[in-house]
């Protein structure tokens, strides 16, 4: 079912702020650098096939990449509620 516009203004509106908190969590890194298991990561954790060591990126490339990263993991999450949910 295809989200209203209020939906989609809540959805932009939550990822907003969560993008602010992971970041502050994450921290920035311009350069790519090995996680604990030793992936390739980059900017505020973004990982993936896309990542290389030896990458750089700018602060806005890495905005952008958290930004993606948070509307993959949004839409995973609402493709696993089955149910109507109330703002409670």
């Amino acid at each position: 079912m295809p989200l209203s516009k209020t939906q989609v203004t809540t959805a932009a509106s939550v990822l907003a702020l969560a993008a602010g908190l992971v970041a502050h969590f994450e921290g920035l890194r311009l350069k790519t650098y090995a996680d604990v298991l030793d992936i390739p990561t980059i900017c505020y954790g973004h990982t993936g096939p896309d990542v290389r060591f030896g990458d750089t990126k700018t602060a806005d490339e890495c905005k952008e990449l958290l930004e993606g990263d948070l509307k993959t993991a949004n839409d995973a999450v609402r493709r696993c509620i089955t149910v109507p949910m109330t703002q409670g």
